[in-house]
């Protein structure tokens, strides 16, 4: 075979190898992306109302002039907006002051002369302050003679419904693949309530549509909401600020309608975190089997970004230890005892809400006896 053939071929499987060692180290490395971080958002404060519904009769007296409500609960020092209804269409609002409402004998709303008439008509009350065992009955009362078509609330059909809209707070820094934890007293939807919980993630360019997420309850108490952002966000999607928004609730009827939701609403954002890069030094790279080395690794990031964290230390794809990072980046380990043979160990650090996560290059690190 003529040299130069030779020397091609040699230089042919010379190549080939080198390509495979290359895609084994990418394999590898690939191995050591670490986990996107746990993004824990409080979910506190907020408002709560409560709205009680109570269908009048489809028969009525329309002399009425005036409608007297009972209630044997107290309004949690908060006010109490009422209104009847008639058709749908507001006929008569009144705004009480828990004073007005927690004192004895009813609350009482004037009805123009002439306005009643037979027809579908709603009494409605809301309580700013999350009042949820009202127990109420209405009257209609015609020129002073009192009790006139008196509805209970344990003889007819009502509806009651309970909304927690919890403070969306600064926005969050993100990343696609990360797990968010809404913490805060959600309620968990049981299924004899028929419940259910749900989550959109809507990016502010509006190439985009919401993405529709389902979150899940991690059981605790108080009950949180886990909302898993997905990997393969649209290309573009992350560009610009977005909107991470859930709710869970449920409804049961059992002598009425119960319903009850809790919803939250929050700015976060995508690439806002600082990148990262993090370095990695052997203590040799040359080691026995009786022997323990160091593996020492540094996170570095733009300037005036503080470091925090957890380092992971990989040796051949297995997670040997997790030390806390400094507050000047370093993070050492002392490496287990291995076998004879060649080892890679790789450092990862996992990342937090302010700085990207990030992976050494592989070291080789070979144990001769």
């Amino acid at each position: 075979m003529p040299p130069m053939t030779q020397n091609r071929r040699s230089l042919s499987r010379a190549a080939i190898a080198v390509g495979a060692v290359i895609a084994l180290v990418a394999a590898d490395s690939s191995a050591y992306a670490a986990e996107p971080p746990t993004i824990v958002i409080p979910t506190t404060g907020g408002t709560t109302s409560v709205t009680w519904t109570h269908p009048l009769p489809t028969s009525i007296d329309p002399s009425a002039t005036s409608l007297m409500i009972h209630s044997y609960e107290q309004a949690e020092g908060e006010t109490v907006h009422c209104t009847l209804l008639l058709f749908d269409s507001p006929l008569v609002t009144a705004t009480f002051t828990a004073e007005e409402w927690d004192a004895p004998g009813p609350v009482e709303m004037g009805i123009p002369d002439g306005a009643l008439s037979d027809g579908v008509s709603d009494l409605t009350c809301t309580s700013d302050g999350g009042e949820t065992n009202w127990t109420i009955y209405w009257s209609l009362d015609t020129s002073g003679t009192g009790g006139m078509n008196s509805v209970d609330q344990d003889d007819d059909f009502f509806y009651h419904a309970k909304h927690t809209v919890f403070d969306p707070g600064p926005s969050h820094v993100i990343s696609p693949g990360a797990t968010v934890l809404l913490e805060g007293p959600w309620e968990y939807p049981e299924p004899e309530w028929n419940g259910y919980a749900s989550a959109t993630l809507t990016s502010s360019n509006a190439r985009f549509a919401p993405i529709n997420l389902s979150p899940t309850f991690p059981g605790s108490d108080p009950y949180g909401l886990v909302v898993q952002i997905p990997t393969d966000l649209p290309a573009g999607f992350t560009d610009t600020p977005a909107t991470l928004a859930a709710a869970s609730g449920g409804s049961r009827e059992a002598g009425g309608s119960f319903s009850w939701r809790t919803s939250w609403s929050g700015p976060v954002s995508f690439g806002a975190a600082a990148p990262s890069n993090t370095f990695l030094a052997l203590e040799r790279s040359l080691g026995t089997s009786r022997e323990r080395l160091t593996a020492s690794a540094r996170v570095t990031t733009a300037a005036g970004v503080d470091v925090a964290g957890t380092m992971d230390f990989f040796v051949d794809s297995k997670l040997v230890g997790s030390v806390a990072v400094a507050a000047d980046g370093r993070a050492s380990l002392l490496l287990p005892k291995l076998p004879r043979g060649k080892h890679v160990v790789v450092a990862t650090f996992r990342g937090t809400d302010a700085v990207k996560s990030s992976s050494s290059a592989a070291s080789s690190l070979r144990i001769l006896i």
